[in-house]
């Protein structure tokens, strides 16, 4: 399968050669390296080493529109885990309400936010619509620079 990358014109001489695609749980696709490395098999994404951070754990690395092959420096951001999951795209695989941010609770559709490991309450809506537009406007508003999920 032949699948395109963006970079920036000044990157290309870092990321030229081989690259392989590794697709994610999530299902987003990232360009990976392997080498060997003292024996075991090490593989580097080509968004932590623009960043020169690859190798190391921390921080997580955000592409800012969802697009997980377009490596441009603009596109790219650190950021916490916390940060990094509230830019996925639509409801979490468990969801009852199929609207991110939004649960059923005691008779009530419930809108939250998790950031940092806070939990930030909303507020409760008889109407799964009003919960859904309360969560979206409420990461609009404390988390500017989020992607709307599509």
């Amino acid at each position: 399968m032949v699948a395109y990358v963006k970079v920036d014109d000044a990157d290309a001489l870092l990321v030229s050669g081989r690259w392989k695609l590794r697709k994610a749980q999530s299902g987003l696709r990232y360009a990976i390296r392997y080498r060997k490395q003292s024996g075991r098999t090490v593989g580097t994404l080509m968004h932590r080493l623009i960043l020169g951070i690859a190798g190391q754990p921390t921080p997580e690395v955000d592409h800012r529109n969802g697009d997980g092959l377009d490596n441009r420096r603009g596109n790219l951001r650190r950021v916490s885990h916390s940060w990094n999951m509230q830019n996925r795209h639509g409801p979490h695989r468990n969801s009852r309400s199929g609207v991110r941010g939004v649960y059923w609770d005691r008779g009530s559709w419930r809108a939250e936010a998790r950031v940092e490991g806070r939990k930030h309450i909303i507020g409760r809506f008889s109407n799964l619509s009003e919960a859904g537009l309360a969560a979206e406007a409420w990461r609009e508003e404390h988390m500017p620079g989020l992607v709307k999920a599509a």
